[in-house]
């Protein structure tokens, strides 16, 4: 896949070309907003700051609705 394949992929996604202004650097990936793109730069770094409240699990999560999805399994 070249560059402008990827280009069409992430225009089709719903989103113009000027709406993802926040690029992530590493990967080129574009976010529309800064805090989408702080969120993915976790992947990149291996970083998992939302940890699992249920006491004694010690699960953490790189995304915090992963960790509320995987929290609702202790119910």
């Amino acid at each position: 896949m070249d560059e402008l394949d990827v280009l069409d992929i992430d225009l089709s996604e719903g989103a113009s070309e000027d709406s993802r202004k926040h690029l992530c650097p590493t990967c080129g990936k574009r976010f529309q907003r800064p805090s989408s793109l702080r969120i993915h730069g976790n992947t990149h770094t291996g970083a998992t700051p939302y940890s699992c409240p249920h006491p004694g699990c010690g699960r953490a999560f790189n995304v915090a609705s992963n960790m509320r999805r995987h929290f609702r399994k202790h119910a």
